[in-house]
């Protein structure tokens, strides 16, 4: 046998999923990203008594169409970090960091595969100059908007800031082109939702007085003057409309909206109050809103909540649904991808138990809903079930009843939907991921119909100090990456 296909049978191990193309690669601290339609690989290698970065481009088969070389100024390859990479600014930025002295070397490539080469090392804290902004941060092209706090004894005030890129030479430098204070009275909440050329929108939300409610703002991306706000819901309205997801049409200036809706007797921020165990249906809303801030469309859907045959929920619990995705398809429907997650009455700490896909159709000037129901799929919830109160795959937390809006956008540090997807046959199917922190371990499983009967399978259990990546790369397969002592295994399979 083929001393590959055997290392790639060991590696595996009994995954009942097979890879359809491999390639093992002699880089170490190595990492891959897609960029402008092209899968790279980069990494370090040992050659003669001098340490080089290497970069692969590879095609969909996963073989070798191109290559960059770059010498490393000094050290060898164990005196750096494991190389991270992203695509910032429209470019492909690879970072090369030295342990001791905390200096940072950035490969750039543009799309038309130009790059200067490895930058003059800089300090790690000088990379980028607005990482210090804990609070909400958005690119677009070289323009990049804040939104930062100020908290003091009159109240809390906010402050929308675009920057623009000044010199792409090491690190990313910017200068302040504008600053936009917001009123400064009883704002709970903001976040940037969306920026182009000439606008940046901001949902906010108003805690208290006459402008209560949640606002879609819309600033000039030009001198950062307030165009339009616009009121989610009439004046008085005591419902509470998070944001979750956006559409713009960029032809018409059209924006549309979706996220979940909760009445005034299920969230009452005032009196901290919040209970949704005893609800039959959960609430979402979409709303569009013209380009001179006209509501065109506020409408509100039902989805009932109900359980699989046989399934029951031991205690009470309450549902939340994330979207992920907001899309206009070929027949005009709006199809929105929702993850969905579920806590025990009184908890904020929900955690992932299934997902599905929302459909909805305009006819005649009205919206309705394609007909669906949220529940839990107990196939999932044993997959992630533990006594280990540590654990966190999937789970979603905040705080505090105050920081709520966070629970639709905060990043979720495990993960366990990986991606969701209808099969040819319309049978809902799951890429997962379980993080085993004790073990210290990551697990990749599918979930879907074999022989029209649900199964768990595993594709592979890697050790955390091979770093196993994922990424799906097309509706049919996906690339897992380990890094094996000095060989980057990178393997696609199907799903």
């Amino acid at each position: 046998m083929n001393k590959l296909v055997l290392y790639v049978l060991l590696a595996i191990g009994l995954s009942e999923f097979s890879s359809a193309q491999s390639i093992e690669l002699t880089l170490k601290k190595a990492g891959f990203q897609y960029f402008n339609n092209k899968l790279h690989a980069f990494g370090l290698i040992q050659n003669d008594s001098k340490a080089k970065l290497m970069v692969y481009e590879l095609n969909s088969k996963l073989s070798k169409t191109d290559s960059l070389q770059f010498d490393i100024s000094k050290g060898k390859i164990d005196d750096y970090l494991d190389l991270s990479s992203d695509t910032l600014h429209d470019q492909l930025n690879i970072y090369l960091q030295h342990k001791e002295n905390k200096s940072v070397q950035i490969l750039k490539i543009s799309k038309k595969s130009k790059t200067t080469g490895l930058s003059e090392a800089v300090d790690v804290a000088r990379v980028n100059s607005l990482a210090i902004f804990q609070n909400d941060i958005y690119y677009f092209m070289n323009d990049v908007y804040t939104l930062k706090s100020i908290q003091d004894t009159s109240g809390r005030q906010f402050y929308l800031n675009k920057h623009s890129l000044k010199t792409e030479k090491a690190g990313f430098e910017y200068e302040q082109k504008w600053q936009f204070p917001f009123e400064r009275k009883n704002i709970r909440s903001a976040r940037i939702i969306y920026a182009d050329r000439k606008i940046v929108l901001v949902f906010v939300h108003v805690g208290e007085g006459d402008k209560k409610g949640q606002w879609v703002l819309k600033v000039s991306a030009m001198n950062g003057n307030l165009r339009k706000g616009t009121r989610i819901g009439e004046k008085g309205d005591p419902n509470c409309y998070f944001f979750n997801q956006i559409k713009v049409d960029t032809s018409t200036g059209t924006i549309h909206l979706a996220g979940q809706r909760f009445s005034e007797k299920d969230l009452n921020f005032e009196e901290k109050k919040f209970n949704l165990s005893t609800k039959t249906a959960l609430s979402i809303y979409m709303t569009s809103i013209d380009s001179g801030g006209l509501i065109l469309n506020n409408s509100e859907f039902k989805i009932p909540i109900l359980e699989q045959k046989g399934y029951v929920n031991k205690t009470a619990v309450s549902y939340l649904v994330r979207m992920n995705s907001f899309e206009k398809d070929q027949e005009g429907a709006y199809k929105i991808g929702t993850e969905i997650y579920k806590a025990n009455t009184g908890s904020l700490c929900y955690k992932y138990c299934n997902s599905t896909n929302i459909k909805i159709k305009e006819q005649d000037g009205q919206f309705n809903i394609e007909k669906n129901t949220i529940g839990t799929h107990p196939m999932i919830e044993k997959h992630y079930q533990t006594v280990d109160l540590l654990d966190m795959n999937g789970k979603l937390c905040v705080d505090s009843l105050l920081e709520f809006d966070r629970i639709y956008t905060k990043n979720i540090n495990f993960k366990a939907v990986v991606a969701f997807k209808l099969d040819e046959t319309g049978n809902p199917v799951w890429l997962l991921k379980k993080t085993e922190t004790k073990k210290g371990t990551e697990n990749y499983s599918v979930l879907g119909p074999v022989k029209k009967i649900y199964q768990l399978s595993s594709i592979i259990t890697a050790n955390k100090n091979e770093l196993p990546g994922l990424q799906v790369v097309s509706p049919t397969n996906f690339l897992i990456s380990r890094q094996v002592a000095d060989k980057f295994l990178l393997q696609i399979y199907y799903w």
